[in-house]
């Protein structure tokens, strides 16, 4: 996405919103209305312009996507005041909007990849490299931009590489015997086992803030977790300590919600139940008899014994649990239908609370949910309806620690460990993830977020 794609808004260092493909954005007094601005003189890769009105078009996407419209469900309408101006209008104030396009609702497509029957397998964005060609668990070709509208600081067009291929391995030490043998330049890595192995071998950039939570998501709406106290009780039985030693070597932080630190609305200590197997015990056995609980995740070796080892802690307080191995698509549309108890899960990298707001916010818990955990707790929901009303960063960190106290009360997900993507590479890459924002600002922006990073400032030594 981040090689043929650029995103129309970008997180800066603190995970503030900024302008990038953008040239910028305004809200009226209220956030029910907002004018974005293109940058003039941008094209897409087939040559058509990067306007408002491929804005438009993009808009019109995501309302027709059952999913992707319920994070813009307060959308009233949008018109084209200009070809570079367009104002979007919201029901409901909308402070977060710009926060929530730094993702996949943020990559602007060219119109005739929406046209195209076949454009999901053939992208056409704005980005510094264009798709070539694709060959599904194999790989995908992307070749330099040579019209790319961004030069760097000294005025050089930008990027600076002429090709990149991906390469899928699913395994993570698959791929790092690729990166040893020099099959591939660059990787990924948010285990924790090995990241020391990385450092000692390879370069590495890694993550130092709004890192992603590792943890249990319940269905707080299906027995037996819509009951408080069989949620205690899991948060009770589940050894922290062991479990994040014997998964991640020690290697990342032990977490008590979906905010690390260095991140807006991190506490030391809010109120998340501590080990104690003896309460746990108990507040099972009020609960009665709920048979077996099923737990999902994905059939990869890490995450299946990781699920072991949740299910051997619980097993010592009394809780029958069958491991569920799901495919990660599998998982997800179980999770999204409402057809699970409970299921190992990443997310949540906190860059701003209005983004998180879907998670948790109790409107978003249809028949069709991003609230995924169906999560009710009127806390929660009124602290991320002011989140709404306000850019202030200071207010939002503020609100995240209210919905950081409510989530630890109300024990909605079992939290495991905060996950630190590592990147390693070889010593002939140079500049990987560096990325500017465009003139006249300049200043440098996350080099890595969830795993992401940005190969545009990128270059090979010689």
């Amino acid at each position: 996405m981040r090689a043929v794609f650029d995103p129309l808004v970008i997180e800066d260092e603190t995970g503030a919103p900024q302008p990038y493909l953008l040239e910028s954005f305004e809200a009226n007094e209220d956030f029910t209305t907002w004018t974005f601005r293109m940058r003039p003189g941008i094209s897409f890769h087939d040559g058509t312009p990067a306007d408002a009105h491929a804005l438009a078009r993009h808009f019109e996407q995501v309302m027709s996507n059952p999913l992707a419209q319920q994070l813009f469900n307060r959308a009233q309408g949008w018109e084209v005041v200009d070809d570079l101006t367009l104002d979007f209008h919201s029901s409901a104030p909308f402070a977060g909007l710009p926060a929530g396009m730094t993702g996949q609702m943020g990559y602007l497509a060219a119109p005739s990849q929406h046209d195209d029957p076949d454009g999901a397998a053939n992208p056409v964005g704005t980005g510094p490299f264009v798709f070539k060609s694709w060959i599904p668990d194999a790989e995908l070709v992307v070749e330099r931009n040579p019209n790319y509208w961004r030069t760097d600081a000294e005025g050089r067009a930008l990027p600076y590489l002429d090709r990149i291929v991906y390469r899928p391995y699913v395994e993570p030490d698959v791929r790092r015997l690729a990166l040893e043998t020099g099959d591939i330049t660059v990787t990924h890595y948010d285990l924790g086992l090995d990241s020391e192995h990385y450092r000692e071998n390879f370069k590495t950039i890694e993550e130092q803030s709004l890192l992603q939570t590792l943890y249990v998501m319940l269905n707080n709406a299906r027995a037996p977790f819509d009951d408080i106290r069989a949620r205690q009780a899991l948060a009770h039985c589940t050894d922290h300590e062991t479990y994040n030693l014997l998964r991640t070597a020690g290697e990342f932080d032990i977490a008590n919600g979906p905010f690390a630190p260095n991140t807006p609305g991190h506490l030391p200590d809010n109120g998340f139940p501590d080990y104690d197997l003896e309460a746990g015990r108990a507040l099972w056995a009020e609960i009665g008899d709920p048979g077996t609980i099923t737990l999902g995740t994905t059939p990869d070796a890490h995450y299946r014994i990781g699920a072991e080892l949740l299910a051997q802690m619980w097993a010592d307080c009394g809780i029958d649990v069958e491991i569920q191995q799901l495919d990660q698509g599998t998982l997800i549309l179980n999770a999204v239908m409402g057809n699970f108890q409970a299921a190992v899960w990443r997310n949540h990298n906190g860059a701003t609370v209005q983004n998180e707001r879907v998670w948790w916010d109790s409107s978003y818990t249809g028949f069709i949910a991003i609230n995924m955990g169906r999560i009710k707790n009127p806390e929660i929901d009124a602290a991320l309806a002011r989140a709404t009303l306000t850019d202030d960063r200071d207010e939002l960190r503020r609100i995240a620690e209210e919905v950081n106290r409510a989530l630890a009360g109300g024990v909605h997900n079992i939290w495991l460990h905060w996950v630190r993507w590592l990147i390693p590479h070889h010593e002939d890459v140079q500049n990987l993830g560096w990325i500017t924002l465009p003139p006249p600002d300049g200043r440098p922006v996350l080099n890595i977020l969830e795993g992401r990073t940005f190969l545009t400032e990128t270059w090979l030594a010689q």
